[in-house]
């Protein structure tokens, strides 16, 4: 709704460290390699955890979210997660 959908991976291509698996904003050579030596065939961003202080209540609020299977499995092969 905002119009900022692509913002952060934008920012980060304009100082050439593009997300790995960005087929808009990345490097195609990166991509493939990563996909043919790992098996990563998606954006690799994702956010386990965020945590923000709610606006009213000064209340700490914690999100968490696991990493996909179609994420987690390559970094496993990578060895970055356990």
């Amino acid at each position: 709704m905002t119009g900022r959908l692509h913002q952060v991976r934008r920012h980060l291509k304009h100082i050439n460290h593009p997300v790995i698996g960005d087929a808009n904003y990345g490097k195609g050579a990166i991509n493939r390699e990563m996909r043919e030596r790992w098996g990563l065939n998606r954006l690799a961003l994702h956010a386990r955890s965020l945590s923000l202080t709610h606006p009213e209540t000064g209340e700490d609020i914690v999100f968490t979210s696991p990493v996909p299977p179609d994420l987690d499995e390559p970094l496993r092969r990578m060895g970055l997660c356990p």
